[in-house]
């Protein structure tokens, strides 16, 4: 660990780059204990497509056309979650056929 004194000369960037080394450090034991158990690093999953998105966003308008988003965000965050619904209804026909098409 270092110390406060040594922490406070350092530049913002040295400061950066230290916490950088540490959370590797960190995320690198995390792994090599996961790879000792035989599991495997849960991935994270990829962003959202924009076209996908502006799809989303659109049907989420349209679903509550007269909601004042307050914020970019708010309504990404709206389109995702009406994509992952709509993802586990047709995940659930699916399993409902038997898993035909």
């Amino acid at each position: 660990m270092d110390s406060p004194a040594r922490v406070a000369a350092l530049t913002p960037d040295e400061h950066s780059a230290l916490g950088t080394r540490g959370s590797d450090a960190r995320w690198a034991a995390h792994r090599a204990e996961l790879a000792a158990q035989g599991r495997a690093p849960r991935q994270t999953p990829a962003p959202m497509p924009p076209a996908a998105l502006a799809y989303w966003k659109d049907v989420v308008k349209a679903e509550q056309p007269d909601r004042v988003w307050s914020s970019a965000m708010e309504l990404k965050r709206a389109a995702i979650k009406r994509a992952k619904q709509e993802a586990a209804r047709l995940a659930l026909e699916h399993a409902k056929r038997g898993g035909q098409a």
